[in-house]
């Protein structure tokens, strides 16, 4: 690790985001950046978070962060395995004088980072994404094991959860269908059941493939996964950067295809089809196995955010909520189980295409 004196930074450690809410004043800043060794000429104040200075030469990014003692040790164990296992596409930040990863004012964390301009006309590299993602994925992974009949009791009572929910959801069109005009939203839930009533088979279906699955193997495979992968924390530029790994933790790569998949869906111009092509970048840098595939389809699948718009329809008074704002919501939710139809099928065929693989190896 370099010193921030001569604006050296460090390589590839990880950029985590900002929990505090505090705009500094001047002088703090002043203050904060002469621990880099560095004399600020301009401070733009981007966000409560985030603040952006220059030296006259170089534009930094400074955030603010109130992470617990353990959250703190958390990051800087993410931070080194950053440095040491060169992953790709994360942001770098600076060390100060006294080589420290950040500083302290009062109860809050700060660290500085390169200020990086997003290109707005650059569409997101979906399979750059992709690419980066699964060799973090795969350099950090580690296998560990889980008892089976744990797992499968949970599973279990997922659905017998998902079948009070679905019944839920055909009383609620029931009730709809009963209105003389049905508002907009509730013609829409109307004209989803179909498709979610698909939904809740698929669903069921794949989670009795994964217990299955999950019978015959007690093993689980960990990699560091980012925690929180939004749009929101990805930055096109000249190249891809994936920021703000505060919650970053050791899980199952799911988590993140999950996330990655429920953001990127709802993004303009993006199709499902094209999205799952891109996907196999992914599985060529970290292949799943195929319980994990089950798993991503069944997160994908799951419809209790769907259900909880509804709730929350039925249970206010729908004039204090935008009609327009429920309905996005709902669209997006949609698109969500839409996308983990597709992403079924697709498992579906890779399966059939591995049996048909193993067949010509034994017919050879």
């Amino acid at each position: 690790m370099l010193n921030k004196n001569k604006h050296n930074q460090i390589e590839n450690p990880l950029d985590l985001k900002s929990r505090g809410s505090i705009c500094w004043g001047v002088n703090m800043i002043e203050q904060i950046m002469s621990a880099y060794g560095i004399h600020p000429v301009d401070i733009d104040h981007v966000t409560r978070k985030v603040s952006r200075v220059t030296d006259g030469v170089i534009d930094f990014a400074l955030k603010t962060s109130t992470m617990t003692s353990t959250s703190l040790t958390n990051w800087q164990q993410v931070l080194h395995q950053a440095n040491h296992s060169n992953l790709p596409g994360v942001l770098p930040v600076y060390l100060t004088i006294d080589n420290a990863l950040y500083t302290v004012k009062g109860s809050h964390i700060l660290y500085l980072m390169p200020w990086i301009e997003e290109n707005n006309q650059e569409e997101l590299n979906i399979e750059l994404l992709f690419k980066y993602i699964g060799q973090i994925h795969q350099r950090t992974q580690f296998t560990t094991t889980i008892p089976g009949d744990k797992t499968k009791q949970q599973f279990k009572e997922y659905q017998n959860s998902n079948e009070s929910d679905f019944q839920f959801l055909f009383n609620s069109v029931q009730q709809f269908e009963q209105n003389k005009y049905m508002s907009p939203f509730e013609l829409l839930i109307c004209s989803q059941f179909i498709s979610l009533e698909n939904v809740f088979n698929v669903l069921n279906s794949f989670v009795d493939r994964f217990m299955n699955a999950r019978d015959e193997t007690s093993l689980w495979n960990l990699s560091l996964c980012h925690g929180n992968l939004k749009r929101e924390h990805l930055i096109q530029s000249s190249q891809l950067y994936i920021i703000n790994w505060e919650n970053a933790k050791y899980d199952n790569a799911i988590i993140d295809l999950t996330s990655i998949f429920s953001s990127i869906v709802n993004e303009p111009l993006i199709e499902p089809d094209p999205l799952i092509d891109q996907f196999e970048v992914y599985l060529q840098e970290n292949e799943l196995e195929i319980d994990e595939l089950y798993l991503l389809v069944i997160f994908l699948l799951d419809c209790r955010e769907y259900l909880s718009i509804i709730k929350n329809y039925l249970n206010r008074n729908p004039s204090h909520y935008s009609m327009i704002n429920q309905i996005i919501k709902l669209q997006h939710t949609y698109r969500i189980l839409m996308l983990g139809l597709k992403i079924a099928e697709h498992v579906e065929t890779k399966e059939n295409d591995s049996l048909l693989d193993d067949l010509d190896n034994l017919e050879s």
